[in-house]
């Protein structure tokens, strides 16, 4: 049990700190910036994989893997940073993996983590950062 009350202490304090951490960099907007972001994971082994690309118009967005974009869908931001998408987020949404928090990080560049879990019952972040 003790160890049950230490990781909701540290998941509290981790969501503390995030949120500090996006009111110092001005987060709060209801709408991402546009354009193209990249999407990519850290693999275990350390090395950089690309998950896609992602286009964000206004309160929408829309996803692309191999080039080939799906359907424009909706999203909303809160003013705490926190993400819902409003449709598939691209291949990632797929055999059982689902995204479970997405949560906008830096204004410079516009960047946010998307976390997923697996069927398998482990955690995966995203780090999408909106290209130049």
């Amino acid at each position: 049990m003790s160890i049950l009350l230490r990781a909701i202490a540290v998941a509290g304090i981790l969501v503390a700190a995030s949120t500090y951490q996006l009111r110092a960099a001005g987060i709060g907007a209801s709408s991402l910036p546009p354009g193209l972001y990249e999407c990519t994971m850290l693999s275990t082994g350390g090395m950089v994989m690309l998950f896609g690309t992602i286009e964000i118009r206004g309160l929408t967005f829309r996803t692309a893997t191999d080039g080939n974009y799906g359907p424009e869908r909706p999203y909303q931001i809160d003013n705490q940073g926190v993400i819902a998408w409003g449709g598939p987020f691209g291949d990632v949404e797929t055999e059982g993996t689902r995204v479970v928090s997405s949560i906008y990080k830096s204004t410079s560049p516009p960047t946010f983590d998307v976390t997923v879990k697996t069927v398998r019952d482990t955690f995966h972040t995203l780090s999408c950062s909106r290209q130049k």
